[in-house]
């Protein structure tokens, strides 16, 4: 695992937790994770756990 991967797997799991225990919204969510772009959140996202931010948090619900 490179340290880059290693950073944004990190990132992400932050970011699940704050879908599941907030109402912020995604945009919102992306910056507290350390990832501004809301694109770039989304794709790392979608590619670390198989769904979109969005239906993430639907799943929670």
């Amino acid at each position: 695992m490179t340290l880059t991967d290693y950073v944004n797997k990190n990132r992400i799991a932050y970011a699940r937790k704050l879908l599941k225990s907030t109402t912020l919204s995604i945009q919102d969510v992306a910056a507290s994770s350390g990832i501004p772009d809301i694109h770039y959140f989304t794709r790392l996202f979608r590619r670390e756990t198989g769904i979109s931010p969005r239906a993430y948090r639907a799943a929670d619900s």
